[in-house]
């Protein structure tokens, strides 16, 4: 298994144990942290499961910010030219349809 395999199998472990942390926003500044990232991660899939639409500052290839405001959908493990990694996929409302975004790449998560 993978680095994001194992990622995505502490966060199901958490999140089926846990109604999970209720947030406001988050940002980058808490990815320091050890638990950051999963702290994300777990926020982006209580949106998903919640249907909740939220607003996402996410890096995108050429290190430009990029506000974007999404329903999530999915997390899960993809492959692009040939690197895995954590992905959310969601519907992006600036693109009117579903995105992939990598989760590394998101900034900061707000409500």
């Amino acid at each position: 298994m993978g680095p994001c395999g194992r990622i995505a199998q502490l966060v199901r472990a958490f999140d089926s144990h846990s109604k999970g942390p209720r947030f406001e926003s988050w940002c980058v500044q808490e990815k320091i942290r050890s638990d950051g990232f999963f702290l994300g991660v777990i926020l982006l899939r209580q949106a998903a499961r919640n249907k909740k639409r939220i607003k996402i500052i996410y890096l995108k290839g050429k290190d430009e910010k990029s506000e974007r405001i999404v329903i999530p959908r999915a997390i899960k493990e993809d492959e692009y030219a040939g690197h895995d990694f954590l992905a959310l996929r969601a519907w992006c409302e600036l693109r009117q349809e579903e995105r992939t975004f990598n989760v590394e790449r998101i900034l900061q998560i707000e409500e």
